[in-house]
């Protein structure tokens, strides 16, 4: 054999020996096994539960090595949307980002979740499709792309009647959003759950790593919840998207869509609260956000949009 041939062949040999370990170093924090104890602990799990308004609920559950082998600590706000005089929408700061609690603060909103995902680079706008009250904020990214990817293949709509339905459109329809005429319109993703069925889920880091998540889920009774899950912290681990997909299946949710997440993840409640290890929020934050690294609810990140809840008249529902 030739020198050069050599030298090439072991060059080759060598490049693939370090893919692969780096393949397998990267896979040692996967976390994707879930089992029927996870599942016991979950269903039996006691959810410290607060009414906020009439028929709007913040919740909170921790759990000290019991669920996945882990720490965590998981918040809420469950509502219907039409009842009570309770809608969902939209907001967005276009010309800087904000926190979820300044933000929605200055709505005078109930409560809100960070929203979906977005650019560090000026001018901060979301990556994927955002309507707010009817206006166009953004469009689906790069318009040369020809099919959806994980941060916009599922779509969160909410209608004039407040009704909210979690979309699943086909990857190839990079338009569907741009034909719907609702008020509010948001892509994300991924997709975990809908309709009941579980949805398949890319092995690839982001998706199996453990991080703070931020969810949107709908129960068949047509309850949701806006769910932060906190993470990066000896407190709370966090969770891989197998792990969540796997606790909302387990509670009984038909509709899962994963929102942004890591150190945006943020729970905004207007009214003080205490969660179930005992702590009040002084700031309307009620989830553990990690931008800080400290486990306080102090480490919010600004973000350019969110998801609120807001108490509105009667006569503006179904009813």
């Amino acid at each position: 054999m030739k020198p050069n041939m050599k030298r090439f062949l072991l060059s080759a040999l060598f490049t693939v020996m370090a893919i692969s370990l780096l393949s397998a170093q990267q896979k040692e924090n996967w976390y994707g096994n879930v089992t029927a104890a996870d599942s016991s602990a979950v269903v039996d799990a006691q959810w410290r539960r607060v009414e906020i308004e009439n028929g709007v609920y913040y919740m909170s559950l921790s759990f000290e090595g019991n669920l996945f082998s882990s720490n965590q600590f998981i918040s809420a706000v469950e509502f219907t949307p039409s009842a009570n005089g309770v809608a969902m929408e939209l907001l967005c700061s276009e010309q800087e980002r904000k926190g979820t609690s300044q933000m929605a603060s200055e709505a005078g909103v109930l409560a809100a979740v960070n929203g979906n995902f977005f650019s560090f680079n000026k001018p901060h706008n979301a990556v994927c499709h955002l309507v707010v009250g009817g206006r166009l904020i953004n469009g689906n990214g790069d318009e040369n792309r020809t099919k959806r990817g994980r941060t916009n293949d599922g779509v969160l709509i909410i209608d004039s009647c407040s009704r909210v339905t979690i979309a699943n459109p086909d990857d190839l329809d990079m338009d569907f959003e741009k034909r719907l005429g609702d008020p509010y319109v948001m892509s994300c993703g991924p997709l975990l759950m809908h309709a009941g069925a579980t949805l398949p889920i890319e092995e690839v880091s982001f998706n199996y790593n453990r991080h703070p998540r931020t969810a949107i889920a709908v129960f068949p009774n047509g309850k949701i919840w806006l769910v932060c899950v906190d993470g990066r912290s000896a407190q709370a681990n966090g969770m891989s998207l197998v792990e969540m997909r796997a606790f909302f299946k387990w509670l009984g949710a038909k509709d899962l869509l994963n929102l942004d997440g890591g150190g945006s993840t943020a729970l905004y409640i207007e009214k003080s609260v205490a969660d179930s290890k005992g702590i009040e929020n002084s700031n309307g934050i009620v989830s553990y956000p990690c931008d800080n690294k400290k486990f306080d609810h102090n480490g919010e990140r600004r973000v350019p949009n969110c998801v609120a809840i807001r108490v509105v008249e009667k006569q503006h529902s179904l009813e």
